[in-house]
């Protein structure tokens, strides 16, 4: 290369804006050459890009001590001193500058004087601030990076291209130098810098890079997995460079300016290559750099013979000549020699450099146009280059086929001209095949192991024809003698008939099915794949009842997968058309026929369909790789899982070799070699744990109109599948499984049902990661029961492995609170058998009487601690404010049945109940009637239950259910007698409705409030202080209402319970609360902005404006005044069965009943009708003031002789929450009841 040359190199791969990143470097991007090639150029190599090291850092270095967290050492670190602003101050001098402030504990103040030391620029060092680190890094990146520049930032940003750039870490690296920068001059937040940056970077990708990134479906993937995915082939491709730089000898000529004839005659004295020539070289360098963009390499495939298989038949000067097609050319080319044999004229063109597959190219300076005549009438004017030495004599690329908008189907081997349709030739050979080459190529250019490169060619050549595997034929077994039926033929779509026969057709080829006579078919029909070719079907069903099923057994994917914990390379090899490689015994061929199109067909290899092939497949896989570690077999697919390449490779090596010595065939297609994550049945695993994937389970049947129990059954079953993502899955699909129990066959769902769905699938989506466990550590087992069911969660250094939960039993629900304990660990323990059998366990349980021998338990404690015997164990107490996730998972049902019992049981002994029928005696009306003598006792027990409820409450809770004559009479004398009424209620008085807040849907709206801190002693508890409160969070809708008891009231616990309602309901659109600090303190801001949830705060001095929770406060305080002396946790579940259990008098029925749909007082649990637009409507929200009105505002905090209102103030808006007035430009937020005209 002479002096010019080098220094247009060195200035053409020179950096602009170098501190900035503006601008990368001039260079050819090894991903994108090879994406192109399939391969990379022989002449290919990688430019040097370190750079030159400054020896002036040494000088303008500043040394410092860092101390080591956690330790006495302290070690030494380098930062340069800024000289200029403008040119040496950088995003990555500011990030290390930090970093060492962080270490040492720095704060504003001390990093402000340290780094005003270390910037000695005279131009600004006396304008800058040196006592606040914050306000002199603004200073000085307004100095580095001025308003102006973002305008070049942007640009900058738009012109990184990875063509640009060698490597993939260059080209991200370039991004990243520019971004950085900019970011902060546009404030992004963190989510916003990430989003610019993905987008930036796939912008910025070659052409051809970015349809791998589509071939290989990684277009939906994060950032960081396609950056994975690039730079795992380009390491593959480096090693690739390596052993071709190793194996071959550098020529080096004696005389520059001699040209050197070797092997092929080819040699170019400036470039010491022999792909071409000097005088090519020198024709290139002829032409105007203007016109470079004509001047771009294009490809052209070297194929052997056995590779041309797409040829077209057409004429050339009346001569017949089969004219090959390939799409991954760009252009079309002629043979020189064949412009000689038909006489053809060519004139000059501009060069065009060649390279073929090889990696040796050619210049084309010449071209021909030549009249292509097809079927012997349609004629084509198409332009060819013309190659001096080629291996193919004629050649159409993409130029030819996008110009006459032809359609290439390989398939059917036909190619489509404006709805001309011609039909191609060539070899036999499958698409299939040949892709499998591509993939295997692919496969090879990601591992530098040549023994693993070697199987896989090796592989291919064998994987060709479909046969069958070796020494393996399979039988089918009948429980009875198969009965001759007659069965329904399924009719074939028109549209399906031409591809059905040709599917036929391939079937027969490949010697999968043959023509039958049997006496025994079933019927078939062809379902459309995603590649919309056909597969066929055939319905085995009635046959299946005579086939006896394989006794192998189908691995249990959940404990499969538990033992790929902490690996780091995970491959997958799907086998072609699993079933079908196992041939059939004669006898057994004739139990396979099946009818389609007219045509009756047998199988000569296992069907898919028929009862037993899953198994079998399975048995003969398994037993083939029986001797192989790390790899899980799951019927036709094989999971190989390692924790460093090198083993993997190995095992990869070891299973291709087994499967290759026993002619099994592999789908290349399918396959996933040398990935850092697996899908596995819809879950995904990592290093890191297991979670669930989201396309998996986003699919039709969550949006499908649910109307039959089959589509129930389906739906239930995708969820129990991610069960164990799922917390509190039992409680969420109650009223699911109900659906079940029904009559109807057929029913819709409802609205609050579809929101459940929804709920549960967000729930999947939230990615509850599962960590994988250590064997060789002891595990954690929390267990919890309540009333209604049981719940625990097995964890390991704090890391969650696996939760459960389920309802008790009808039977299990009358066992005492010692059984339901000991249940809940027993089937707990059952529940995790696989994975804590062999290890000790921690179990971990809120019930003291677990933990001590006692004489008197019962039998069923001592069957089941003989069971649990098998399991190391101990038993150990947690406090039970601690136990909170398994808490969670066995509370999370309403529990009302202790309520219910004794209410029934009253009214069975109060009324005229037939004994003999079970039933109970009806008025006209369907009420129940109540014995006169027993009507008062009734009442009083009735009113004690209901929690001493008024007379209108129990009157609309009994009047539709019972009848007693006189019945408000009767009421209203036991309420007046009752003692503890008259020592604890106050009179009530109907306030203002006015302004009332209202709610469109279930559990869209809350209310929350804190009751005021009462005295601890007067109640039982377990708790060391002695004030307690209660937190009330109330559904607007429904009023269905939650009472959390707490011995804090700081913000963190009342997000605590906020979390606790979302598990057990929904996540609210907005909530409601007053102006307490906890309410309005920034961790609740930022907490409800997370969760997406609004905040209306009622105006201050205006409890009214929130009196739903005032209402409930009220029944709180009078539920403690007459229950002292009683547990507190009782007491807490008596307030809420108070509260949602009776009649509301805005409901016009009682909270239960518009969820449950039934109420707790009518023993035949009768559907509630109740009308939700009345409810919503009962008060209009007409207010007594309009815009403009003058009114007075009152004044708190005055004194007695002060005034009590001010004014006249103007209303300038009117909310839902209250009124905005005016006065003197000042504008104030107040309720109704605080103004007045």
């Amino acid at each position: 290369m002479n002096k010019t040359n080098k220094d247009n190199f060195s200035k053409n791969n020179s950096l602009l804006y170098n501190n900035r990143g503006m601008v990368s470097r001039k260079r050819i991007s090894l991903l994108e050459t090879y994406f192109k090639l399939s391969c990379l150029p022989e002449n290919y190599g990688i430019l040097n890009s370190k750079p030159q090291r400054n020896n002036n850092d040494q000088i303008n270095m500043v040394e410092f001590d860092l101390k080591i967290e956690g330790t006495e050492i302290t070690m030494k670190e380098k930062i340069r001193k800024i000289k200029n602003i403008k040119k040496e101050l950088s995003m990555e001098w500011i990030e290390h500058f930090e970093y060492m402030s962080e270490t040492n504990g720095w704060g504003d103040k001390q990093m402000g004087l340290i780094a005003y030391k270390l910037i000695d620029d005279e131009d600004y060092k006396e304008s800058l601030t040196k006592t606040s680190y914050l306000k002199l890094k603004k200073e000085i990146l307004e100095i580095a990076y001025p308003l102006e520049m973002k305008r070049k930032l942007v640009s900058s940003l738009d012109e990184i291209k990875q063509t640009e750039h060698t490597l993939i870490k260059e080209y991200y690296g370039s991004i990243i130098k520019t971004l950085k920068p900019y970011s902060f001059m546009m404030n992004f937040s963190k989510n916003e810098y990430e989003r610019k940056l993905e987008e930036t970077f796939i912008k910025g990708l070659g052409e051809n890079t970015e349809l791998e990134l589509i071939k290989q479906r990684l277009q939906n993937k994060s950032l960081k997995e396609v950056i994975s995915y690039l730079e795992t082939v380009e390491t593959g491709l480096l090693c690739q460079l390596n052993r071709r730089e190793t194996s071959t000898n550098t020529i080096e000529s004696t005389s520059p300016k001699t040209e050197i004839n070797y092997k092929a005659g080819k040699w170019c004295t400036h470039h010491k290559s022999r792909t071409h020539n000097t005088k090519e070289c020198n024709l290139l360098k002829n032409y105007n750099k203007k016109e470079e963009p004509s001047l771009k390499n294009l490809v052209l495939k070297q194929y052997s013979e056995s590779d041309m298989n797409i040829e077209l038949p057409t004429m050339i000067n009346g001569r017949k000549i089969n004219v090959m097609i390939d799409s991954g050319s760009n252009r079309n080319y002629v043979n020189h020699s064949l412009i000689k044999e038909y006489d053809l004229k060519t004139e000059e063109c501009k060069p065009i450099r060649t390279i073929f597959g090889s990696g040796s190219s050619q210049i084309s300076d010449k071209k021909a146009i030549i009249d292509l005549v097809l079927n012997e009438k349609n004629s084509y004017k198409t332009e060819f280059y013309v190659l001096q030495d080629s291996p193919i004599k004629i050649l159409l690329g993409n130029e030819f086929l996008i110009n006459n908008k032809a359609v290439l189907d390989f398939k059917d081997k036909r190619l489509t001209i404006c709805g001309v349709k011609y039909h191609l030739i060539g070899s036999e050979r499958d698409t299939e095949e040949l892709m499998d080459e591509r993939l295997i190529d692919n496969i090879c250019a990601t591992t530098n192991d040549e023994e693993l490169i070697n199987i896989l060619k090796r592989y291919n050549s064998n994987n060709n024809n479909f046969k069958s595997i070796l020494n393996i034929k399979a039988s089918l077994n009948f429980n009875s003698i198969p009965v001759q039926s007659k069965q329904v033929k399924y009719s074939v779509p028109f549209k399906y008939r031409e591809a059905g026969m040709i599917e036929i057709n391939r079937l027969l080829k490949e010697d999968i099915i043959e023509k039958s006579n049997s006496d025994f078919v079933s019927p078939a029909f062809f379902i459309e794949k995603k590649n919309k070719e056909l597969r066929l079907v055939v319905d085995y069903k009635k046959m299946n009842k005579y086939i006896n099923d394989d006794t192998w057994f189908i691995p249990n994917v959940e404990e499969s997968i538990m033992n790929m914990g902490e690996n780091n390379y995970f491959s997958r090899i799907d086998l072609r058309n699993g079933f079908n490689q196992i041939v059939l015994e004669e006898e057994s061929k004739k139990f396979t026929s099946f009818f389609i199109m007219g045509r009756q067909w047998q199988y000569k290899r296992i069907p898919f369909g028929i009862k037993p092939g899953p198994k079998m497949f399975q048995r003969i896989i398994s037993n083939m790789l029986e001797n192989i570690k790390n790899c899980f077999i799951y019927i036709d697919d094989i999971i190989i899982y390692a924790k460093t390449r090198q083993e993997h490779v190995s095992i990869i090596l070891e299973v291709l070799k087994i499967l290759y010595k026993n002619n099994v065939k592999i789908n290349f297609d399918k396959s996933e070699f040398f990935k850092n994550e697996m899908e596995i049945l819809g879950f995904v695993v990592n290093n890191q744990g297991i979670h669930p994937k989201q396309s998996y389970f986003e699919n039709k049947i969550f949006y499908k109109d649910i109307k039959t129990k089959r589509d129930v059954q389906k739906l239930l079953g995708v969820l129990n599948w991610y069960r164990k993502f799922i917390p509190n899955l039992s409680r969420r699909i109650i009223k699911l499984t109900d659906l079940l129990k029904k009559d109807k066959t057929r029913f819709s769902l409802n609205e609050e049902l579809r929101n459940e769905i929804n709920d549960i699938k967000k729930s999947i989506g939230n990615n509850h990661r599962l960590h994988f466990p250590d064997y060789n550590k002891k595990f954690r087992l929390e267990t919890d029961a309540s009333d209604l069911g049981m719940g625990s969660v097995l964890m390991q250094d704090d890391k969650i492995i696996g939760y459960f939960s389920r309802k008790f039993k009808k039977t299990e629900l009358n066992y005492t609170i010692v059984e339901k304990e000991y249940l809940a660990i027993l089937m707990s323990m059952i529940h995790f058998k696989t994975i804590i059998q062999g290890t000790y366990v921690e179990i971990f349980t809120d019930s003291k009487n677990c933990l001590f021998q006692n004489r008197n338990e019962t039998s069923r404690i001592t069957r089941w601690k003989l069971i649990m015997n098998e399991f190391n164990y101990e038993i150990l107490h947690i406090d039970g404010k601690n136990n909170v996730i398994a808490d969670n998972l066995s509370r999370c049902f309403i529990s009302v049945d202790d309520y219910e019992n004794a209410y029934i049981k009253k009214i069975k002994k109060a009324s005229l109940y037939n004994t003999k029928n079970n039933k109970y005696v009806l008025d006209n009306k369907k009420r129940i009637i109540i014995k006169k003598e027993m009507a008062e006792d009734l009442i009083q027990d009735i009113h004690k239950l209901s929690g001493h409820r008024g007379v209108t409450i129990m009157y609309n809770n009994l009047k539709n259910y019972i009848y007693i004559k006189d019945m408000p009479k009767i009421i209203d004398k036991i309420v007046k007698k009752c003692k503890k009424c008259l020592e604890y209620k106050t009179n009530v008085f109907k306030k203002d409705k006015s302004n009332r807040i209202e709610s469109e849907g279930r559990f869209e709206r809350v209310s929350t409030d804190i009751f005021d801190p009462f005295n601890l002693s007067d109640y039982n508890h377990h708790e060391k202080i002695d004030i307690g409160y209660f937190l009330t969070i109330t559904d607007i809708y429904s009023r269905i209402t939650k009472i959390y008891f707490l011995n804090n009231v700081k913000t963190k616990h009342i997000i605590n319970s906020i979390n606790d309602w979302i598990t057990k309901f929904k996540s609210p659109k907005i909530i409601i609360s007053d102006n307490g600090r906890q309410f309005i303190s920034t961790e609740m801001k930022e907490y409800l902005n997370k969760q997406n949830i609004k905040q209306l705060l009622i105006p201050i001095y205006s409890p009214g404006s929130n009196g739903i929770s005032e209402r409930i406060n009220k029944t709180i305080s009078f539920m403690l005044s007459i229950n002292k002396k009683k547990d507190i946790y009782e007491i807490v579940k008596e307030i809420e069965n108070t509260i949602n259990l009776n009649y509301n008098s805005s409901l016009k029925c009682s909270p239960y009943s518009i969820i449950k749909e039934y109420s707790i007082y009518d023993p035949l649990r009768r559907r509630v009708e109740y009308d939700c637009i009345q409810h919503n409507n009962i008060y209009s929200n007409k207010s007594k003031l309009a815009l403009g009105d003058m009114v007075y505002v009152k004044k708190y905090l005055s004194t007695k002789l002060d005034k009590k209102y001010v004014g006249r103030k103007k209303v300038v808006w009117i909310s839902i929450k209250g009124y905005w007035v005016r006065l003197d430009g000042d504008k104030h937020f107040t309720h109704i009841k605080n103004l007045k005209i």
